[in-house]
């Protein structure tokens, strides 16, 4: 095998590259890419910088570490992120973790772990996973943490959403605001806290007015767009980058919304994604686009029903708030409780987006997407008269099934509902 890449380097390098193409070629796109770029590289350069690095899982949100300094990575998107440029060599650190832990694991946490064991990555400081949603996601995380001797700290989240959840959760979050001081021997700043919450609270206005927009007809913002949303806001919550990111989405999708033009010339078909896209081959939704006219309007990590955090008074209320936050983040709020969370998530967004057909491309990993895709393709079905086609894939592994078998699969499928 060649000498091993820095995963960091490797995107901080291409999103920079990118930007600058951008910024050339049009300019009036490049803030697309740019806040990545400054991402990766702060992650790249965290070291040399004398900042400590935490990872977290899809059932964290990064405000808390970006208020104590902390350099934020969430786990799953190092794979999104570097499963989308070959560059990166996500394949071979998959296969070497796949020689030291069970095959059933999600590449997301397969392949992190064998970023780090081959050389790809450097072991993060501290770890902080949660509970929901799914098996792969504890035992990965504790599962690293256990094996290269890395701090860390698990929270306990509930089965149900109500209000004794939500107060048990924030009573987790400061225990976890305790871990990170003792783990790093910095006291949380709550004026920085303050500031942070803020810059997460404006982004979400734009994103909820982006989600509106996204409703209209024709879409005015695409399928490929939703992959670069879901990285920023995933890294780069309660961050002015962040703010300014989704701002620009909006204010983009606005100025096309207004003059009634769609992410395409003509819209022909509007897709909802019931779960994530996969992430090896982002040139999919563009095809999909292109070649069709369909629209990927939504997809599940576009789906967000928590609120901003308006009462900054106290840190229990801070902590309160997030803990809203970390139960009704996407996929964390699909998987944990009873099916009816996600089969009502599949039922609501396809009503409300007008989508026409839905896409379910879920992990071969993801037991608990397999359990209840079928209750969500029946009611669709039922109560929306929406066909739905489900791949089994690999999310982050072409090898499972390819980028060619996916774009036959649904043109097969598309070729049916256009018909109609």
């Amino acid at each position: 095998m060649e000498q091993p890449v820095n995963i960091y380097k490797v995107l901080a390098d291409t999103f920079s590259s990118i930007t600058a193409h951008m910024e050339k070629k049009s300019p009036e796109r490049k803030w697309a890419y740019e806040s990545s770029a400054s991402h990766w590289r702060e992650v790249y350069e965290a070291k040399d910088s004398g900042k400590l690095v935490a990872w977290y899982n899809f059932g964290i949100a990064p405000e808390l570490f970006t208020a104590m300094g902390i350099v934020p990575q969430q786990i799953e998107n190092i794979t999104a992120t570097a499963a989308s440029f070959p560059d990166a060599r996500w394949i071979d650190c998959v296969d070497i973790g796949q020689q030291s832990v069970p095959d059933y694991l999600c590449v997301a946490h397969k392949g992190a772990h064998g970023a780090i064991a081959g050389g790809f990555l450097p072991k993060p400081d501290l770890i902080v996973g949660s509970s929901h949603p799914c098996d792969s996601s504890r035992v990965g995380h504790s599962m690293m943490a256990h094996h290269y001797n890395i701090p860390y700290f698990t929270i306990d989240i509930p089965y149900w959403s109500d209000e004794s959840a939500y107060q048990y959760v924030a009573g987790q979050i400061e225990k976890m605001v305790g871990f990170l001081e003792e783990t790093t021997g910095k006291k949380m700043d709550f004026d920085r806290l303050k500031e942070v919450i803020t810059y997460s609270n404006e982004a979400l206005d734009y994103i909820y007015k982006i989600r509106d927009l996204r409703i209209t007809i024709p879409c005015p913002t695409g399928g490929p767009d939703l992959l670069l949303d879901a990285g920023v806001n995933t890294n780069l919550s309660g961050t002015p980058e962040g703010v300014a990111y989704f701002k620009n989405r909006y204010l983009t999708a606005k100025a096309k919304a207004d003059k009634k033009q769609g992410y395409v010339k003509e819209e022909k078909l509007r897709i909802g994604y019931m779960y994530t896209p996969t992430f090896f081959n982002p040139g999919l939704l563009a095809w999909l686009a292109t070649e069709y006219g369909a629209v990927v309007v939504t997809d599940m990590l576009d789906y967000r029903t928590y609120e901003k955090i308006e009462d900054l008074s106290s840190p229990k209320k801070i902590y309160y708030g997030l803990a809203k936050k970390f139960m009704l983040l996407p996929m964390a709020m699909h998987f944990r409780g009873p099916a009816k969370y996600f089969t009502d998530f599949a039922v609501q967004t396809c009503r409300d987006y007008k989508v026409e057909a839905a896409i379910f491309t879920g992990g071969i990993a993801c037991r608990s997407a397999w359990a209840i895709a079928r209750l969500a393709k029946d009611l669709l079905r039922d109560e929306l008269n929406i066909p739905m086609l489900a791949i089994e894939a690999d999310v982050g592994d072409p090898r499972i099934v390819s980028d060619q078998q996916m774009r036959d699969q649904i043109q097969d499928f598309l070729t049916v509902i256009m018909k109609r």
